[in-house]
């Protein structure tokens, strides 16, 4: 019977390659590759990527219900407002 394969697919969210990273760190007692400040840089872009969306959609008269707005409005945010910084 055929198989569908997606190579790379397997550890998509990246935890493996971090479990690995992370093991590597102890072992050598080098730091680890992520860290709080990167995954907060990271977390950073992606908002402002988010962002820049949202308003090339505004721009495009895209925007509508169920678009770009549900998670601010589901985080009890107006849309378009910045998220706290928690």
């Amino acid at each position: 019977r055929p198989r569908v394969l997606f190579p790379g697919f397997r550890d998509v969210r990246g935890y493996q390659a971090m479990y690995r990273d992370f093991a590597r760190s102890i072992r050598t007692g080098e730091p680890p590759a992520m860290n709080l400040e990167t995954a907060l840089a990271d977390q950073r872009l992606m908002e402002r990527v988010q962002a820049t969306a949202d308003a090339a959609d505004d721009a495009a008269g895209l925007a509508g219900p169920g678009t770009g707005d549900a998670p601010a409005e589901a985080a009890g945010r107006s849309p378009g407002a910045a998220p706290s910084g928690r």
